[in-house]
């Protein structure tokens, strides 16, 4: 199975908006275009974002790249995807790129493909200014779009207050991924290859005990682990039967530790070798609600170890919009019988 040639970033229902003491109301076309950038993480470009709801309750949002839309049955497909997930909801689409006509043309395809009867409004976002599609009243909707100010908006203001930030653009999210460069990751190799040399010596049992100490320890806060602490962790994330240890001490509760842990792992990893630990990253980034950062890790780790067990199963995850409310479902799947389904390689005792 090879990745989507445009992966989508989901986010479903993310966790921090649940932090707000009433349920959040989208009043208007103003309040829709301030909030994406939160709800994303980052200011979408030549994107179409959509906001799908139940009962009036955000479920999801997803951003697929303006791209898409040159590929309508890839885009049909995706679309296809999140509506079994979210049967009888109504949508919300925005666009965004400076070539007005071609998001324009974008987002009527996917109207047509969700279904013009399930979109509650279309909207074109450029710069401080939107323009809704589906609106021809001169007076609410005028002719050069209306401004609006994210800063003084109440569902952006309520957004901040939960904790949601913004980062720029998407290419901002890789700097949280940043692999070390020149001498500095020269030694992180080094510390690696040491990493798996003494990993090879403990054997199973004492690498399984090990992993599971830098994991508590991290968890608590990566700044206790020392450069070697992150170079075994890295290490380890290698293989099946210890990324085992990891998935079982995953929760929706801890998955913010996780990402923090990980995230740390991996920018102690020189560039070639961030794969599995990315993978790891991705999968976090999902379990706490960050569809963005984790699509923003599958595609990096996609390149240095695509055969991955673990990147096809985020890869299906993201494909179906799947929602981190899976994962304890997904978690108990995998274990079942106390046999892991996705390990690639297991430790072994040296001989």
């Amino acid at each position: 199975m090879k990745p989507d040639k445009h992966p989508q970033d989901s986010i479903s229902n993310n966790p921090d908006l649940e932090l707000m003491d009433s349920p959040l109301r989208l009043r208007g076309g103003q309040d829709v275009a301030s909030l994406i950038p939160y709800l994303l993480g980052f200011h979408p470009h030549d994107s179409i974002v959509a906001l799908v709801c139940i009962d009036g309750r955000l479920l999801m949002t997803a951003r697929m790249p303006i791209g898409m839309a040159d590929h309508p049955l890839e885009l049909d497909d995706q679309i296809r995807r999140i509506s079994n997930r979210a049967q009888g909801a109504d949508w919300i689409l925005v666009g965004y790129g400076n070539d007005r006509p071609r998001v324009n043309d974008a987002l009527h395809l996917t109207r047509d493909l969700v279904g013009s009867d399930n979109v509650i409004d279309v909207l074109y976002v450029s710069g401080d200014r939107y323009w809704s599609l589906t609106c021809t009243n001169p007076s609410c909707c005028p002719p050069e779009g209306v401004r609006f100010d994210a800063a003084y908006s109440p569902a952006a203001l309520r957004a901040v207050v939960a904790g949601l930030q913004v980062v720029d653009n998407r290419e901002c999210l890789k700097e949280r991924i940043r692999p070390p460069r020149g001498w500095t990751a020269r030694g992180a190799r080094f510390r690696l290859d040491d990493a798996h040399d003494l990993i090879r010596r403990l054997g199973p049992d004492a690498a399984g005990q090990r992993l599971e100490e830098l994991l508590a320890t991290g968890l608590d806060d990566p700044a206790d682990l020392k450069l070697e602490d992150l170079a075994m962790l890295s290490a380890l994330s290698y293989y099946g039967d210890m990324r085992d240890i990891s998935y079982r001490q995953l929760t929706r509760a801890n998955a913010d530790r996780h990402v923090q842990l990980w995230q740390a792992v991996v920018r102690a990893t020189a560039r070639d070798d961030q794969g599995c630990a990315l993978a790891l990253l991705a999968l976090a980034c999902w379990v706490s609600g960050d569809g963005a950062m984790q699509v923003v890790c599958m595609e990096r780790a996609s390149k240095l170890v695509p055969d991955l067990g673990l990147l096809h199963i985020l890869h299906d995850l993201n494909r179906s919009a799947a929602p981190p409310t899976l994962w304890d479902d997904l978690v108990a799947d995998m274990f079942r019988g106390d046999h892991e389904q996705v390990s690639d390689c297991e430790l072994m005792v040296e001989e």
